[in-house]
């Protein structure tokens, strides 16, 4: 699925460009609650950016069904649960001995009982309704982690809830804004401004998982072995019987199917592009005459690898649903084209962190297929053997690198957000360099203050990797 959003009105936008004004304008103006208000608009933005697939999806009354098929999670777990999460819940119980039902994700009364009787032995009120601590350790033991030891940082996909006490989060919010993260006042309390800094975190560290507040992140941001969970005393660890050695003679292993390099576009643009051949595609999506600037590494930050960059904005730059392109090439290496590309899109300040992931990232998923996503949708990696190196030991995703630009300021027009004028988004120094694996076409997606960010790289020519040429026989 292509993640496109219409600027000016062109022939072949003309009726969908509309349809977002209608839209945004009526779930701006129409009068309606608060609430009722910043469904509509988030409804809107998601048909604006993925398509009506993804607003049914995510909406399903407004497609004629009558709600979300879901995995069940009940009205008083700490956080929903999706059918896959549920299934790790029923695992986790299951491996610590309290459940003997079907994997199946419909957490039913026979889950809930196995739930009571689980906190009961963990010392917990048997409410049948998980906390956040105790969803984290279940998920923690599953099938699906338990192969991983405690400390990767695979392991965060296993935290879905927040699991920290007010002194605790309190500690987490110190330890964020120690270290540049603005995570507020520090009061102990979970807020906005909290879990965006979670997320700024995690997504320069190169951390996957969900932007919360738990045991492991605080162990990961004071220098902290990460938590034990507490299921695991009821993990049953295998006693091997004592027999005599047999000698067996291995039989041949037939070494692995390599997994296949794949390639990533944005808007239609694709790595190893000319810039002409980039500047056309971005006309044909922009509109003639949006304001473009090509500039040396030292007015965006770049360095030997990235000597150049190109900088196009939408002329309706920074209005809601507008973006900026940036292109990066290397003027020594002209044969690799576009090296690496950023788009920015800019949301109505409404469309919070809960509207991009319910309504926004499953679109961007299907464009870029499960097969190579790693995290709750932060990366994609095209290189083969990179992908099942970091699917053995997710520590390998580190070498891939993490693409980011400088928080600056949005320029109040278009002309203004160029680097000529004193605007213009620079790359985050500390993201350069980052690129030590060659792990071929990468792609990156995060959402800060109402911007959504596609990073796209080629880790092949910024780890500089030797490639042998090709040969004609």
């Amino acid at each position: 699925m292509a993640l496109r959003i219409p600027a000016a009105p062109r022939p072949l936008h003309a009726v969908f460009t509309l349809a977002l004004a209608l839209a945004l304008v009526v779930g701006l103006t129409a009068p309606q609650p608060a609430e009722a208000q910043s469904r509509t608009l988030g409804r809107a933005v998601g048909a604006a950016i993925v398509g009506t697939a993804i607003v049914c999806a995510t909406n399903p009354e407004l497609c004629g069904a009558s709600g979300s098929a879901r995995g069940g999670g009940g009205i008083g777990d700490a956080v929903g649960l999706d059918r896959t999460q549920a299934m790790w819940v029923q695992s986790g119980l299951q491996e610590t001995g309290f459940y003997t039902g079907a994997i199946d994700g419909a957490i039913g009364p026979g889950t809930r009982a196995a739930i009571g009787d689980y906190q009961l032995a963990v010392g917990d009120p048997a409410t049948g309704a998980l906390t956040g601590r105790q969803l984290n350790d279940l998920v923690a033991v599953s099938s699906t982690f338990a192969p991983y030891a405690n400390d990767p940082v695979y392991m965060f996909n296993a935290d879905l809830a927040n699991d920290l006490d007010p002194d605790q989060m309190a500690q987490l919010q110190a330890a964020l804004n120690n270290q540049g993260y603005n995570a507020g006042v520090v009061d102990g309390a979970f807020g906005g401004r909290t879990r965006s800094a979670i997320a700024e975190y995690k997504a320069l560290e190169g951390l996957p998982g969900a932007p919360v507040a738990t045991r492991r992140l605080l162990a990961q941001l004071t220098g902290m072995p990460a938590p034990q969970p507490d299921s695991l005393q009821f993990v049953a660890m295998p006693i091997e019987p004592e027999v005599a050695p047999e000698v067996v003679v291995p039989e041949p292993v037939a070494a692995p199917e390599p997994a296949p390099d794949l390639s990533f576009d944005i808007i239609g643009i694709t790595l190893g592009m000319s810039e002409e051949a980039v500047q056309a595609a971005l006309a044909a999506e922009y509109g003639a005459g949006f304001p473009y600037e090509r500039v040396p590494a030292a007015s965006f930050g770049g360095d030997d690898m990235l000597s150049a960059g190109a900088l196009a904005v939408q002329p309706a730059w920074p209005a809601p649903s507008s973006e900026q392109f940036l292109a990066f090439y290397d003027d020594a290496r002209p044969e690799l084209g576009m090296i690496a590309a950023v788009r920015m899109i800019r949301m109505p300040e409404t469309v919070d962190r809960a509207v991009f992931e319910a309504q926004v990232l499953p679109g961007i998923v299907d464009k870029y297929g499960e097969a190579a996503m790693f995290g709750n949708g932060g990366m994609w990696v095209g290189g083969g053997a990179a992908r099942m190196a970091a699917r053995a030991d997710a520590n390998e995703l580190m070498g891939c690198g993490m693409l980011r630009l400088a928080t600056i300021a949005p320029a109040a027009d278009a002309a203004g957000a160029l680097w000529s004028a004193g605007g213009g988004v620079t790359l985050d120094p500390r993201s350069l360099g980052s690129v030590a694996t060659d792990c071929g076409q990468v792609v990156s997606v995060d959402f800060h203050e109402s911007v959504i960010r596609i990073a796209m790289w080629n880790a092949t020519a910024l780890s500089n990797a030797v490639v042998a040429p090709a040969i004609k026989f």
